[in-house]
């Protein structure tokens, strides 16, 4: 007996009985409503055979109204966001290690072009020895982009080590949405309901007005796979050392972009030695303007990496060795 007239029998017999069969026949191919009602099918015709379900080959129904459940299986539920409940690691990022784009700007005037002596502070308390600032611009917008791989989706806190702003003469609290905005592939982060809290005096690293830190928390939704973050500066006193992405997941792919060339930016002007302090030198490559600050004297419990006779650190990426 042909599949069309083991159909017709079941119809038949189902109304015999007042029964209903929700699946439609026509004269000629069967259309079968999904890949479930197909197995059903093919176990009623199997039985009145006389075999069994497993021993039957099922018959490709026409793709008209039918749904791709292959096409739904790849894509489970786990790549939706979850809470991250494994134990949680710091991931890094320097602010001058992110890709930039744009120029520098010191108050109201603005440089132009990309401009390093204006737009990195040197001091040992911050990440990498250094913090970014100088990097809002009333002709163009800058953004700084953090690219990385994620392998899982998760609800994440994005940590931004961000300074007060300051108020001549004090550091009141703010919030997060007046100093920058944030994307997180592709979609605007909420920063609202994030405040930067206010300092005082004695929060002042290198004696400057402008470098009181703050650690704050972004919720942020990261995706398995890759992500894109972009923070666009709007306000002069965006002062930031670094973010950090608190996650379990393993983040991978990231490749730093320094701020400016080491090599065009950077001078040892004096080295430091276990007994005096050194100066180091940042300067512009496109104009003469220039910025010293002290290097520590060389001690092992100090800034420096300790090694084989050697004391060094690293400023943009470059590491500068020297003997103790």
């Amino acid at each position: 007996m042909t599949k069309l007239g083991l159909l017709t029998t079941i119809l038949a017999a189902a109304i015999g009985v007042g029964g209903a069969v929700a699946v439609a026949v026509s004269a000629a191919t069967p259309m079968l409503k999904n890949a479930k009602e197909n197995e059903e099918i093919n176990a009623m015709i199997a039985s009145l055979e006389g075999t069994s379900s497993s021993e039957k080959s099922v018959e490709p129904a026409s793709s008209e109204g039918i749904s791709d459940i292959s096409s739904e299986a790849s894509s489970p539920a786990s790549q939706e966001p979850s809470e991250d409940k494994g134990t949680k690691v710091d991931h890094i990022f320097e602010l001058e290690e992110l890709e930039f784009s744009g120029v520098s700007q010191n108050a109201s005037k603005s440089f132009g072009h990309l401009c390093p002596a204006n737009s990195l502070f040197f001091n040992p308390a911050f990440g990498g020895n250094l913090c970014v600032r100088n990097v809002t611009s009333n002709t163009t917008t800058n953004t700084f982009t953090l690219k990385f791989n994620s392998s899982h989706s998760y609800f994440v806190d994005l940590q931004i080590r961000v300074a007060s702003r300051y108020q001549n003469p004090s550091w009141p609290e703010s919030n997060l949405a007046s100093a920058f905005s944030l994307n997180a592939n592709g979609k605007s982060v909420d920063l609202s309901a994030v405040t930067v809290p206010g300092s005082d005096a004695n929060g002042k690293i290198g004696g400057n007005n402008y470098f009181n830190m703050n650690l704050v928390s972004v919720p942020l939704t990261i995706g398995a796979g890759a992500n894109t973050l972009v923070l666009t500066p709007s306000a002069t006193y965006l002062n930031v050392d670094y973010l950090n992405i608190r996650t379990s997941a393993t983040l991978s792919g990231f490749t730093p972009s320094y701020f400016a060339d080491a090599d065009k930016a950077i001078s040892i002007v004096k080295e430091p030695t276990t007994s005096a302090k050194g100066t180091i030198e940042i300067h512009d490559e496109s104009c003469t303007d220039k910025v010293t600050y002290d290097l520590p004297a060389l001690s092992d419990d100090s800034i420096y990496d300790y090694k084989d006779g050697k004391y060094s650190l690293m400023v943009l990426g470059k590491t500068y060795s020297f003997e103790g």
